[in-house]
């Protein structure tokens, strides 16, 4: 079996708030932007020897944020093709609610294996009153993982990033949690390779359904590496489970994304990327 299932939450790594910015003490503010954005995926390698023959699909996805956090709904669709054997075809839908402060993260993910209902995995994450996160599970209900005293959740994470890459860092690696699939959180390497400008012609592409204006916003350039999180750590011998290169802006666009899985590659293309409008109905009040 093709290593897909933690390929959710954690294929983007951007973040979003409605007219917000995030600034902490010394770092320049985020100028955030709500969005929804298509990708399109298609093999970017596939190893010499592996019964796959072809691999492509599609993601899209809705991010939003309020004054206490950040909400997202993504789907995606993953087509197989192998040299011997019939197609295979894998669907998944996550939503997920992450606090602003860190204290809380809510989960839900279902799969589709070839049309056919496949797991659910339905749960949260919240820091206790000592500073671990405790994490319980409503589906499935008899799945546990132990108190951790430190993570980041996927909005958290791009922040960090973020974070380093003003302050001139090229490295840094964490406990990385997204709720994709039924294990612990991962250990994840991050390598800052500096900052980066999407390619807007190439891009858009005479594409009307790509806003423009929102590849102008500072990006940089990242390598992402996952490990087990059972490792509690890196170690020199460590095998990463996959690799990510990204060009992430700072409105929490991602604008070009390569997942490498060592036996194949998925390289996304951004087909359709639009700001979104706060509700009518909604009045806009500043946060405290």
């Amino acid at each position: 079996m093709f290593k897909y299932s933690r390929f959710t939450i954690i294929s983007f790594f951007l973040f979003s708030s409605m007219g917000l910015n995030i600034q902490d003490a010394g770092a320049r503010a985020l100028q955030l932007v709500d969005h929804s954005a298509i990708y399109s995926f298609e093999a970017g390698k596939i190893a010499p020897g592996t019964d796959l023959a072809d691999i492509g699909g599609h993601m899209d996805f809705r991010w939003e944020g309020d004054c206490q956090g950040w909400s997202v709904t993504q789907n995606y669709k993953i087509d197989y093709k192998f040299h011997t054997g019939p197609p295979s075809a894998y669907k998944s839908r996550t939503i997920s609610y992450e606090a602003k402060d860190g204290s809380l993260y809510r989960f839900m993910v279902e799969k589709f294996n070839n049309g056919a209902p496949g797991d659910v995995i339905k749960g949260q994450v919240e820091r206790q009153a000592d500073g671990a996160y405790h994490f319980s599970y409503k589906t499935p209900q008899d799945f546990a993982i132990k108190p951790y005293d430190n993570v980041l959740f996927p909005s958290a994470h791009t922040h960090e990033l973020f974070k380093r890459a003003e302050a001139g860092e090229r490295f840094f690696s964490h406990p990385f949690f997204d709720g994709s699939d039924l294990s612990p959180p991962m250990f994840v390497t991050n390598f800052i390779l500096g900052s980066a400008k999407a390619d807007q012609a190439s891009l858009a592409d005479d594409n009307d359904e790509i806003d423009e204006t929102l590849l102008d916003a500072k990006a940089y350039k990242a390598r992402l590496s996952f490990f087990d999180g059972a490792q509690q750590g890196l170690k020199n011998d460590a095998q990463s489970l996959y690799e990510m290169d990204i060009v992430i802006h700072e409105n929490g666009v991602v604008s070009e994304m390569v997942i490498d899985y060592d036996d194949f590659a998925l390289t996304a293309k951004l087909k359709s990327l639009k700001a979104l409008e706060a509700d009518a109905d909604q009045v806009e009040t500043e946060c405290p």
